[in-house]
């Protein structure tokens, strides 16, 4: 859809509206049980006892809001009321987050979100009245006189499109750069006021803070480019369901980036698998569970046995019990082996000599 400049920057000036409104309502949801220290006791009480389940419903019910929310887009009431239960299972994520991590980004990522949609939105208005005095005064030029006195007609006008649109509000490729730079300064000042906030409060731990500004980093890239495309796709009346295209976006984009880590995964595991199931391997795997009675292995001698294959590195004290030195700590391995069957070092040697004979 070919839209004028005059036509976009009103469609993104719509869109970052509602979802700066949307944005602040999942702000005021998490700074509720942030400050409030009742609705905070009694929110973290319930995630302490119900998570990771109560996290994974919020986590399943937030796509099918988005379903409803996607079906009754064309319902007013119906649209707000399911967005504000949308936005409330988002900042329930949030703290749910929160309690399972033990850590206190939420308030920090949902105002760092919410600002800095405000200031495209305040940099997309500054633009808008920018390009409505340039059209006011290229309303009075649009039909002029030639040399002969004659009046061009619009429709014939080679400055104009087939619908009289001029061509200086066509968009162009440049129009990207903007709402691109727009979305740059709007992350370097809120970043920046960030860090001094930090630097000055240290709200949360450094790794944290860095994590969130990265995440925060991606978030607004993303979000430029979605803009950006729905900007290309809708119309004008269609501005206003533009947050549900946004988080419909978010949702697939999430999907698509779990099952390519997912397949990616798989596909490492399974190499390493067929390259731990090689004769060399079994080899080792063979001598080290076949030396007992007496002596034993350490798992620091051979990490990959218990990381790729879950085969047990046994010691064998003088009762003939046993454990397994894989499912302890190195403090753990050293004391046990010490106690039980000698000092380690010369089990250690004992394993080597055999290997070598072997």
């Amino acid at each position: 859809m070919c839209m004028s400049k005059a036509s976009s920057v009103a469609f993104k000036r719509i869109l970052l509206g509602c979802v700066a409104l949307q944005r602040l309502t999942v702000w005021a949801s998490v700074a509720i049980p942030t400050f409030c220290s009742p609705v905070k006791t009694s929110l973290t009480s319930v995630f302490d006892i119900y998570n990771p389940g109560l996290l994974i419903a919020c986590v399943i019910i937030l796509p099918v809001l988005l379903g409803l929310l996607y079906r009754l887009r064309r319902k007013w009431i119906m649209r707000w009321f399911i967005l504000v239960l949308f936005s409330a299972t988002e900042a329930a994520i949030w703290i749910g987050f929160d309690v399972l991590l033990g850590t206190n980004v939420k308030f920090f990522n949902s105002s760092f979100t919410l600002t800095w949609t405000v200031a495209i939105f305040m940099l997309e208005t500054i633009r808008s009245r920018k390009q409505s005095k340039v059209a006011a005064a290229s309303t009075v030029s649009r039909r002029r006189i030639t040399s002969a006195g004659a009046w061009i007609d619009p429709s014939n006008d080679p400055s104009t499109t087939p619908g009289n649109v001029p061509r200086m509000y066509i968009i162009e490729d440049y129009e990207f750069l903007k709402i691109y730079s727009d979305g740059t300064m709007a992350f370097l000042l809120v970043g920046a006021a960030s860090s001094v906030l930090y630097v000055i409060l240290r709200f949360v731990p450094v790794l944290d803070f860095g994590t969130s500004l990265g995440f925060q980093l991606v978030l607004v890239v993303w979000f430029i480019l979605d803009l950006r495309r729905l900007d290309q796709i809708l119309g004008n009346d269609e501005a206003t369901h533009g947050v549900i295209y946004v988080y419909v976006d978010a949702v697939l984009a999430v999907g698509y980036v779990v099952m390519i880590a997912g397949a990616i995964s798989t596909m490492v595991l399974f190499i390493a698998g067929f390259v731990m199931s090689g004769p060399a391997f079994k080899s080792i795997k063979s001598r080290c569970a076949g030396f007992g009675g007496g002596g034993g292995c350490s798992c620091s001698d051979y990490p990959a046995l218990h990381v790729f294959s879950g085969s047990k590195c046994l010691f064998f004290n003088d009762e003939g019990s046993s454990f397994d030195c894989c499912d302890s700590t190195p403090d753990e391995v050293t004391t046990n082996a010490e106690s039980h069957t000698g000092p380690l070092e010369q089990h250690r040697t004992e394993l080597d000599q055999i290997m070598q004979r072997d």
